[in-house]
């Protein structure tokens, strides 16, 4: 499913109706799924490698917090080599299909280079204290595999989203209403009722 397809487009449309009429704390959990339910449309075989990578991050964030000085940069060291290996292994293993015989090439994961450098990133933040070590897997998963950037980014840091993806994001029925209307009649109309 490309981004600039009518399947993503109504895959769009259907998550957002859904997520707006949702209670709070339904809402991360909900996105979570619909991320997995797009990866699993783009690569059904891939999926519990994008959630093992997801848990991966987890349990070293978790093993930050948990422990403190050389510790701390051992579950650092962990999940920096881990995802880079991760990585290295699913972008580099159609080269050993030429070097070992009978090596079969693997497909790589849908966003497994976005996902790797988010894991990554929030690791690092979370290290130097950047960012608080995530203490729920829904949130730290949704951060990692949120499926309108996992394709074309940004990588956000963990400290600027992870505290928006535990707080309300509903807007206004009337912002969603002037959003609409901005969208589809250009801004020279003066829809400012927000």
């Amino acid at each position: 499913m490309g981004l600039q397809s009518l399947q993503y487009c109504a895959f769009l449309v259907v998550v957002a109706a859904v997520y707006l009429h949702l209670p709070v704390r339904m809402q991360p959990v909900f996105l979570l799924g619909a991320s997995w339910v797009f990866y699993a449309l783009a690569m059904p075989a891939m999926l519990p490698v994008t959630i093992a990578l997801a848990v991966f991050t987890y349990l070293c964030g978790r093993g930050l917090a948990w422990r403190g000085g050389a510790h701390k940069t051992a579950f650092l060291r962990l999940g920096v080599i881990g995802m880079l290996g991760i990585l290295a292994f699913f972008k580099y293993n159609g080269l050993l299909g030429g070097v070992l015989p009978g090596w079969r090439a693997v497909a790589m994961p849908l966003g497994i280079s976005f996902t790797s450098f988010a894991a990554i990133a929030y690791l690092i933040d979370a290290t130097r204290g950047d960012c608080e070590v995530e203490t729920s897997f829904i949130r730290l998963a949704l951060f990692l595999n949120f499926f309108a950037t996992v394709t074309q980014g940004p990588i956000c840091r963990a400290g600027a989203l992870l505290p928006q993806l535990s707080t309300a994001l509903m807007p206004p029925a009337r912002c969603a209403l002037c959003g609409y209307m901005r969208w589809g009649c250009s801004n020279t109309l003066p829809w400012r009722m927000c």
